[in-house]
């Protein structure tokens, strides 16, 4: 399950992403694998990951920044960690 949190933050985007939440469920895949085997699972992150709700304009906004996407078996298990830019 992978969750994507802001990495840093400007002034120009803090308002802007003040009502977002710090961490959120990005997509989820279900995988199984041989006791001591590996297998590979892609998760795609979807723009809207990086999306807030603008009620005044009705419509989503994109928080532009660097985001860590973080992954594992539970929120309380993320084991795997990579970095995107939203733009």
């Amino acid at each position: 399950m992978p969750y994507r949190s802001r990495r840093s933050r400007s002034a120009s985007t803090a308002a802007s992403s003040a009502c977002a939440p710090r961490r959120r469920l990005a997509g989820f895949a279900t995988a199984r694998a041989a006791p001591g085997g590996t297998t590979v699972v892609e998760i795609p992150a979807p723009r809207r990951a990086a999306q807030i709700w603008d009620a005044e304009s009705d419509a989503w906004h994109t928080v532009q920044g660097r985001y860590r996407l973080r992954a594992g078996r539970s929120y309380a298990d993320l084991r795997v960690e990579a970095t995107c830019d939203a733009l």
